[in-house]
C-alpha cells in the first residue's frame, strides 16, 4: 500500500512515501488501527497513520512506535525487480538510506 506523500507532522519535512508496507505483518494492524505510530524517517518521531492512508498526527508518547523491516522491504523491492540497495540509491529511496530497520 503506498502512501501519498506528505508533511511529517512532528518536523514538518515532507515524506515522500511512507513505506508503510515495509511494517512487518502483525506491526501492520495496530498501526492501521491507530494502536501505534510508525516513525518519520527524517527525525524518528512516531505518526499515527490510519488504514485510509491518513497522516493524523504525532502519536501519544504511551504509543507504541513501529520501525520497518528491512526483511519486508527487501520483498517489495524484489517485487519490483531491484534490490533494496539500488533503491536506496534512487531520489525516491534517498529518505531511507541511513535508516535503522528493524532486523
Amino acid at each position: 500500500m503506498r502512501m501519498p506523500a506528505g508533511d511529517c507532522p512532528a518536523c514538518q519535512q515532507r515524506i515522500e512515501d511512507w513505506h508503510v508496507e515495509w511494517l512487518a505483518p502483525p506491526d501492520q494492524g495496530p498501526v492501521f488501527r491507530g494502536q501505534a505510530g510508525i516513525d518519520c524517517p527524517a527525525c524518528g518521531a512516531s505518526i499515527v497513520i490510519m488504514h485510509n492512508k491518513d497522516v493524523i498526527g504525532v502519536a501519544p508518547p504511551d504509543q507504541p512506535t513501529m520501525r520497518r523491516s528491512r526483511k519486508q522491504a527487501e520483498k517489495w523491492a524484489q517485487a519490483r525487480s531491484a534490490s533494496l540497495d539500488d533503491y536506496l540509491r534512487t531520489q525516491s529511496g534517498l529518505q531511507y538510506r541511513n535508516y535503522d530497520f528493524e532486523p
